[in-house]
């Protein structure tokens, strides 16, 4: 059974174990590194929840299959990131993770995200077109910005 909830301080060594299970490649897609070392720290903060961060994880059972993390950038903008291992891809996941990432930080005031994503990764930049209508990217180097408001 699949479920979204916000990361606790003991899903350290579950998000190391999950992101020790990405291909290099889905590690390279979501933090622009193959990640060769997973610090305590680096684990720490994302699993971290503060005023100014949010982070959600999708669980198939207890094993983390999806991380989703919002970290705000001033005033009423957020930076987000979304990466689900490569088994559970196409299935759905990210698309839950965003939704409930939006509706939880529509809440506290946030109305603007952003996004960087590879230029060649074609699959999440259509993805956010869909799910985001009126993102607009602009490139920079290796890797597109998306920019998008809210609506409401």
């Amino acid at each position: 059974m699949l479920s979204v909830r916000p990361a606790r301080y003991r899903d350290s060594a579950s998000v190391g174990a999950f992101l020790t299970g990405l291909s290099v490649d889905s590690r390279q897609r979501r933090f622009f590194n193959s990640l060769p070392y997973l610090s305590p720290a680096f684990l720490r903060r994302l699993v971290t929840i503060a005023p100014a961060q949010l982070v959600l994880l999708a669980l198939d059972r207890d094993t983390v299959v999806g991380h989703a993390m919002a970290v705000c950038a001033g005033d009423h903008d957020a930076d987000v990131g979304i990466v689900v291992t490569d088994d559970y891809q196409r299935r759905g996941i990210g698309s839950d993770l965003l939704d409930h990432l939006t509706g939880t930080i529509a809440e506290v005031g946030v109305t603007e995200l952003c996004c960087d994503v590879l230029s060649e990764n074609y699959f999440v930049l259509d993805w956010l077109r869909r799910r985001l209508p009126g993102i607009r990217f602009t490139r920079d180097g290796a890797t597109m910005t998306g920019r998008w408001a809210s609506q409401r």
